[in-house]
């Protein structure tokens, strides 16, 4: 079995570079933030680190179709399978491509998620026993 070659980056190298595909995409420049996502996900040994930012930023930079393939096919993974966020950028993508049905039933399901993550919690911030 061959090896694939280590990254030519640094973890710290990387992270940065990971920082700034997020600032990008939090101010507003979304293709910028697309571009070094997919750069990213070619040397991130850890795809998990960055697929997520990779979905949003394709979904923010008008490629909802791609948003939607790489949606359904982080949620095959456990870890992001009943993931809040995922699934709103799922549902967000969904309503762009026109198919408001399953953008609907991916919404309710997202609240549904969103719930469960708050139930635990009353009404003075005190997690319940």
């Amino acid at each position: 079995m061959t090896e694939l070659p280590s990254s030519p980056f640094t973890e710290q190298e990387r992270s940065t570079l990971q920082a700034q595909a997020f600032l990008l995409l939090q101010c507003g420049r979304f293709q910028e933030a697309y571009q070094l996502f997919q750069a990213l996900v070619a040397i991130e040994p850890d795809q998990d680190r960055v697929l997520p930012g990779l979905t949003v930023s394709a979904l923010k930079a008008g490629r909802s179709a791609e948003a939607i393939q790489l949606c359904e096919s982080l949620m095959q993974s456990p870890k992001w399978k009943q993931d809040p966020q995922l699934t709103l950028c799922l549902s967000r993508a969904l309503w762009a491509e026109g198919r408001q049905e399953e953008a609907r039933t991916t919404y309710q399901t997202f609240l549904t998620l969103q719930s469960s993550l708050t139930s635990g919690v009353i009404d003075d911030g005190q997690a319940r026993g």
